[in-house]
């Protein structure tokens, strides 16, 4: 994980707003790590909430780094 965005408290605001949100998951890793940009093993996942989850309180969109090979250490330059 190298980005939360919180999504502010309201009615569920849909799947297109939900998006804007994570669409600063690229930019954000962009700053975190440059250099995990350029990698080309290294892919980005999204969790973000939904309908049902945002009835239970979930605002989080969490951006998380990913590689088909395991590493160790941080992305972070």
């Amino acid at each position: 994980v190298y980005h939360v965005v919180t999504v502010p408290d309201g009615d569920f605001p849909g799947e297109t707003a939900i998006i804007d949100y994570q669409d600063k998951c690229q930019p954000a890793l962009e700053e975190f790590s440059p250099s995990a940009m350029a990698d080309p093993e290294v892919g980005m996942f999204v969790l973000y909430p939904t309908a049902d989850s945002w009835k239970r309180g979930d605002r989080a969109v969490t951006c998380i780094a990913t590689t088909d090979i395991p590493r160790t250490g941080s992305l972070q330059e």
